[in-house]
C-alpha cells in the first residue's frame, strides 16, 4: 500500500541501524554517550518517516481520507457532498376533523420525538403542506405517523406525516467520494456526456441518489432517446410524480430539446427509475455445538438484508469505467455465505438458493429495463 514502505523505520530498526553502522571499539551500551545521543536521533526519525507515510497516503485519492481526499478531488473539479433535507408532507386537521389551514414556518415535531423538527414550507393545498426536516441528513426520511404543532393554535385536533416527498441524503463518504474522483479522472464531463449526466446527481438534483444513463440507439424507434435510470437518495423508486419534475428540472416539456433546463440542445430524454427486483433467498446451515438454526436465523438474515442494501447502494457502480453506461448487478452465493459465516455460532453454509436457483442471480441492466434488489423472503434452514 502507498507509505508502506516508510513503515519499516520504527524507533528500534533506526537504532538497529545507527547501531550497526557505529564501530564496536565505542560504548554502544544503553545510558552510554553514543546510545543516548542515537536515542533522540532515532525518536526524531521514527516521527519523519511516519510523517512521510502520512503525506504520501494523504497525496493520494485511492488512500487519502477526510479533508486530504477532498483536495484530490478539487483537483478533478468535484466536492464532496453535503448532507440535504428530508420533505415530507404533512396534514394537519381541526379538533373536527378537518383539514385547516395554518402559517408557513411554523414547526411540527414527530409525536414522541422533540429532537426533529419540520419547517412548514409550502401549502400543497388545504392543510396539505410540504415540511422540511430541519436536521440534515437521512435521519429525517423515516418517519410517519402522528405530530406535534409547535404553535398555540386552540382549534388543532391533530397532525400527521405520511410521506416522503423527496429523501435526504447523509454527507458523501470517502469512499463514495473515492468512487466519484475515479469516473471524474477518466474524463470531463461536457456537453451533455454520460460524466456529465452523472455528475449532476446529488448537486444539481439533490434527491437523486444513483443514476444510470443509456445513450440513444439511432434508427430504434422505441429507443431512440437517451434514458436516465435514477432512484433516491434512500436508493428505493421515485414516484411518477417525482420524476415528472425531475424531467422538468432536466429538460422543461413547454421547450423540450431547447436546452432550457440542466440538459443540452438537443437532449431530450425518457426519464425513470428501475423496477424493484423481490430477492428471494433459501440458506442451508449447519450450526456449531450449543447453537440451533432457528436461534440463528435472526442474526443471518439480517447480515443477508445487509448485503443485499449494499448492492443495492452500487445499483449505478460503474465497474468498467470504458464502458460508462454498462452497468452489473449481481447476488453472489459467495458473498452471502461469507456474511452467513460472519454469524457467531454457525459451522457452515451447505446451500444458498436464489430465486429457486442454485447459482449467483443476475439482475436486467438495460436500456429497455433496469432493476434494483428488494429483499424479499429469506428462509433459513
Amino acid at each position: 500500500m502507498i507509505g508502506d514502505e516508510y513503515k519499516n523505520y520504527t524507533f528500534q530498526n533506526i537504532m538497529n541501524i545507527l547501531m550497526g553502522e557505529t564501530s564496536d571499539e565505542v560504548d554502544k551500551r544503553q545510558g552510554g554517550l553514543f546510545y543516548d545521543i542515537y536515542t533522540a536521533v532515532a525518536s526524531f526519525g521514527a516521527l519523519v518517516f511516519n510523517a512521510f507515510s502520512s503525506v504520501a497516503k494523504d497525496a493520494h485519492p485511492s488512500t487519502a481520507q477526510g479533508e486530504y481526499l477532498d483536495l484530490c478531488a478539487d483537483d478533478v473539479g468535484i466536492t464532496r457532498l453535503e448532507a440535504t433535507n428530508a420533505v415530507k408532507k404533512v396534514y394537519i386537521y381541526d379538533i373536527n376533523g378537518n383539514l385547516i389551514d395554518v402559517d408557513l414556518g411554523l414547526f411540527v415535531t414527530p409525536k414522541g420525538n422533540g429532537n426533529l423538527l419540520y419547517a412548514l414550507v409550502e401549502k400543497i393545498d388545504i392543510g396539505i403542506y410540504k415540511a422540511n426536516c430541519a436536521t440534515l441528513g437521512k435521519v429525517g426520511n423515516s418517519y410517519i405517523g402522528e405530530c406535534d404543532l409547535l404553535a398555540n393554535i386552540t382549534n388543532i385536533g391533530s397532525v400527521y406525516m405520511n410521506e416522503l416527498l423527496f429523501s435526504a441524503r447523509d454527507e458523501e463518504t470517502d469512499e463514495e467520494l473515492r468512487i466519484r474522483i475515479k469516473e471524474a479522472s477518466i474524463g470531463s464531463g461536457f456537453g451533455g456526456n454520460i460524466i456529465d449526466y452523472r455528475s449532476l446527481v446529488g448537486t444539481e438534483l439533490p434527491t437523486v441518489g444513483q443514476m444510470q444513463v443509456y445513450s440513444r440507439n439511432y434508427g430504434d424507434p422505441i429507443l431512440n432517446s437517451i434514458v436516465v435510470s435514477i432512484v433516491d437518495n434512500d436508493n428505493n423508486p421515485f414516484t411518477q410524480e417525482q420524476l415528472d419534475e425531475i424531467k422538468e428540472q432536466l429538460d422543461p416539456s413547454s421547450y423540450p430539446g431547447n436546452g432550457r433546463g440542466m440538459l443540452p440542445f438537443g437532449h431530450h430524454p425518457i426519464v425513470v427509475s428501475p423496477t424493484e427486483k423481490t430477492i428471494d433467498i433459501t440458506v442451508t446451515i449447519v450450526p456449531k455445538a450449543g447453537y440451533t438454526t432457528e436461534g440463528l436465523s435472526n442474526a443471518i438474515e439480517q447480515k443477508i438484508t445487509e448485503y443485499i442494501e449494499s448492492v443495492k447502494h452500487n445499483w449505478a457502480y460503474i465497474s468498467n469505467y470504458g464502458a460508462l453506461n454498462l452497468y452489473s448487478v449481481i447476488i453472489y452465493q459467495a458473498q452471502i455465505i461469507a456474511v452467513v459465516l460472519e454469524v457467531e455460532g454457525v459451522l457452515s453454509v451447505n446451500s444458498v438458493i436464489i430465486n429457486g436457483v442454485d447459482a449467483d442471480y443476475e439482475l436486467s441492466e438495460t436500456k429497455a429495463l433496469q432493476e434494483i434488489p428488494e429483499k424479499g423472503i429469506i428462509t433459513i434452514l
